[in-house]
């Protein structure tokens, strides 16, 4: 709950909800995060470097993580608890002024470069992580130390 009251929304103001989700492509993003996570598993177990014969088994376990990230994650059980946060979140006259929006003709482009913004924007993000890295651990070194003064 956003503004900390719980209310039924109606009809209306749930396919609003829906609406807006749709056109932001919520759904083909939850997809995307749920192949990415896939694939960094993916890439993870190919650095344990298995033996041929460990194949069947990896694969059942791709088959299997799959399933269970779809189950636990995908739109379909996902989609209304997205669209009760929406809800809390705007009125109807404000899901449907952000729908007129993504209708536009910049809303449409914004939503096509949404993707390689984040990516951008990630990258960034993961070069600052890494730059201030050596500072964490510096200060991590740092409490440590100190931590140990106090015994």
């Amino acid at each position: 709950m956003l503004s900390g009251i719980s209310f039924a929304a109606s009809d209306e103001h749930k396919k609003a909800a829906e609406e807006l989700l749709l056109l932001t492509k919520v759904n083909e993003q939850m997809t995307q995060v749920l192949e990415g996570t896939k694939q960094a598993q993916i890439r993870q177990i190919q650095q344990m470097n298995l033996p041929v014969e460990a194949a069947p088994v990896v694969e059942q376990y791709f088959i299997d993580l799959t399933e269970l990230l779809q189950t636990a994650m995908g739109w379909d059980t996902l989609k209304n608890e997205y669209i009760r946060v929406y809800t809390e979140a705007f009125s109807i006259s404000e899901l449907k002024e952000i729908s007129k929006f993504y209708k536009s003709a910049a809303g449409r482009n914004y939503i096509s470069k949404r993707v390689e913004l984040n990516q951008g924007l990630m990258a960034v993000a993961e070069k600052q992580t890494v730059d201030l890295q050596p500072k964490v651990i510096l200060l991590q070194q740092k409490l440590s130390s100190d931590l140990q003064k106090l015994k």
